[in-house]
């Protein structure tokens, strides 16, 4: 196995290893918190914006022999998911090592520690930090030609109108987008769409009407779920939409498709996947309403590589994965498999490396100065009870 792993913290070469895996995994090696070393960051109060899209045409093909990641996470800043998304990247790095790929790997704890300017310079890829507060910070020492990856957080996508950041979480607003465009998808003449909104000021409503009209697909909008029957014609298919996030509101909304489909009319639902986590709402009702879900994260546990995952997971960790440790897989997998392909004028070529995950799906556009995901799975719960990825 050809693999180079270089961690600037506590090394702990046991996890590459199965044999030898420590009794009590609920330890997991972490980075010590080490000196700052990095000088106090200064962040200008009024960043000039660059409007300019990045330059693809300017791509030069530099594939290091060893590609050099460093991974920005606040591990010992409470229980954020850090120490379960470094092991996935663990997983990924090894696995990259076996198909072949060199790696570096600088572990930073930004709890105590700021990526700095030396830490571009040495870097090919950086995947980290989590918050936007710490990105900022890392992107004003960020030089020409060199990116910062947002990993986790939803709420960074406005730093890429005047930043190379690269926001791998997709937001909320392209979610419901997507939710539009797959309701709008092949709609028969015997179809239609009813956006439910919660009330006048109901902004994520806007968003799937916007994108309604972007389409030029017909539609009608109503206010509340009390009187959805109103909406039913006889020998039609209604799609009722909503982007509303409220508890309540969905889970009224739910109860009331769900209630229209057991009376044999023919209905689904089209909804945020926060749905499924609404407290006291049984997911017979989910099933009933033949509720679509886009979703940014979605785990199949019937596919094959899901469960070698998970098999090698708990071998070596004695423990099992969770959400986080599938994204620390699927995004250091990802990013170190395009440097990999690349180079380290990798950036100026996410518009052609889509990629499927474990979790997570790749789908990079340039917006601004950075690059957005647009990828989103969308998942259905059918009557029958079944769950599938569409």
């Amino acid at each position: 196995m050809r693999f180079i792993l270089l961690i600037i913290a506590q090394v702990v070469p046991w996890y590459l290893f199965p044999g030898a895996a420590p009794k009590d995994t609920s330890k997991v090696p972490v980075p010590a918190a080490v000196e700052e070393t990095v000088p106090a960051l200064t962040i200008p109060q009024d960043p000039a914006p660059e409007t300019a899209i990045p330059d693809t045409t300017a791509y030069v093909l530099d594939i290091p022999d060893v590609i050099n990641i460093t991974l920005a996470l606040p591990f010992g800043a409470g229980d954020n998911g850090s120490v379960d998304f470094y092991c996935g990247a663990l997983m990924a790095a090894r696995d990259l090592g076996d198909s072949g790929v060199k790696l570096n790997l600088n572990v930073l704890n930004t709890v105590s520690n700021q990526i700095g300017v030396g830490t571009f310079y040495t870097s090919d890829v950086i995947i980290g930090p989590i918050s936007s507060s710490d990105l900022q910070k890392a992107l004003v020492f960020c030089p020409e030609g060199k990116s910062v990856i947002s990993p986790l957080d939803h709420k960074a996508d406005s730093l890429v109108t005047f930043s190379h950041l690269v926001q791998t979480p997709t937001s909320a607003d392209e979610q419901l987008r997507d939710l539009a465009a797959w309701a709008a998808e092949g709609l028969a003449f015997n179809e239609s769409i009813v956006v439910v909104a919660e009330n006048g000021e109901d902004r994520s409503s806007d968003i799937i009407t916007s994108e309604l009209d972007r389409l030029r697909v017909p539609y009608s909008k109503v206010y509340g779920y009390q009187a959805l029957d109103a909406c039913v014609r006889q020998g039609m298919h209604t799609k009722f939409i909503t982007g509303s996030d409220k508890d309540i509101f969905e889970a009224g909304l739910v109860r009331s498709v769900s209630v229209l489909s057991l009376q044999k009319q023919s209905v689904s639902l089209y909804c945020p996947s926060k749905v499924k986590s609404v407290e006291n709402l049984n997911v017979e009702l989910i099933h009933n309403a033949d509720t679509h879900f886009c979703t940014a994260y979605h785990i199949d546990y019937g596919s094959r590589e899901v469960k070698d995952f998970v098999l090698a997971y708990r071998a070596l960790f004695k423990t099992e994965p969770n959400s986080y440790s599938f994204h620390g897989y699927d995004t250091f997998r990802y990013f170190a498999g395009i440097c990999a392909k690349y180079g380290r004028d990798w950036f100026k070529k996410l518009e052609e490396y889509r990629e499927e995950g474990l979790q997570t799906s790749f789908d990079f556009v340039f917006e601004g100065c950075g690059a957005v995901n647009l990828a989103s799975r969308r998942i259905v719960y059918s009557p029958d009870y079944s769950i599938n990825q569409q």
